[in-house]
């Protein structure tokens, strides 16, 4: 819009210029200077429509740019600046011309094709911005569709938040019972080390059977004994409980291999007293 206002106040100059002169040759050439007045009336006329008509235009894409908004700006600037350059080539020529303004009016149809490609730019970024707008509900669809999968990812949260708190509770009652445990097996480590050790192992060292009856097994070979809590005789009684005895028989018929290196053994152990 500034830069038609540009050329509107050039052209105004050139027409006053084009006054002065023919009013200093008034008095020499009057007949030439009506019909010079009358061919500038003609030509100012048209120049005013012609300016109407870029202004219409100007309007209408004006109209247009400021609905396209901020996005648009930056284009808007490169196209003042493209028309800034032209204008300013143009008040080059108009300077240059002077009174011709035959050469203006061929100046102005150029104008007017390039406002003409400007309103072809301008349609087809409406077209753009079209398929901007479509793009955009797509993403806003997008959007709403992560929007609700965050909504039901803070619900798992809340979920697991709640699962985890009670996870807590369980290891600390789980902790606690360890600790208990802890102690108690401290306790029993404690009690084990006072009770007094025993042990031993004992042998036939020797094969025995086959026997026409059964015979108790006598292990009398001893070769492992602490705190000589067993003795040798004709068996080997492992005392469980009050009143509880263990005896080893080879059934008849049958035959039991043993020699010095103890294959066939007895074996005992105090646990608890």
């Amino acid at each position: 819009m500034r830069t038609f206002v540009v050329l509107l106040f050039v052209l105004c100059s050139c027409l006053s210029e084009l006054q002065v002169f023919q009013s200093r040759d008034n008095d020499k050439k009057p007949i030439f200077l009506e019909t010079t007045q009358r061919v500038s009336e003609s030509q100012v006329e048209e120049q005013r429509d012609l300016l109407q008509e870029l202004r219409a235009i100007v309007a209408q894409q004006s109209t247009k740019l400021n609905e396209m908004g901020a996005n648009m700006e930056e284009l808007k600037r490169d196209l003042l600046q493209e028309l800034r350059a032209i204008v300013a080539q143009q008040s080059t020529k108009l300077n240059e011309m002077g009174a011709n303004m035959e050469e203006q009016r061929v100046l102005l149809q150029e104008l007017r094709a390039i406002v003409a490609q400007q309103s072809t730019k301008l349609n087809e970024m409406g077209a753009n911005m079209e398929e901007q707008r479509v793009l955009l509900q797509e993403l806003r669809a997008i959007v709403a569709q992560q929007s609700t999968k965050l909504n039901e990812m803070g619900a798992n949260m809340e979920e697991q938040r709640d699962l985890l708190q009670e996870l807590r509770a369980i290891v600390a009652q789980q902790s606690t019972k360890l600790n208990e445990m802890g102690a108690t097996v401290e306790e029993l480590k404690r009690e084990n080390r006072e009770r007094p050790k025993v042990a031993f192992s004992a042998s036939l060292s020797e094969s025995k059977g086959p026997n026409s009856d059964d015979g108790i097994l006598v292990y009398k070979h001893v070769f492992n004994n602490i705190d000589s809590e067993d003795g040798g005789s004709n068996g080997v009684t492992l005392k469980l409980d009050a009143g509880d005895e263990v005896y080893t028989r080879l059934m008849a018929g049958y035959y039991i291999f043993d020699d010095n290196n103890h294959h066939s053994t007895f074996t005992g152990f105090l646990l608890f007293t």
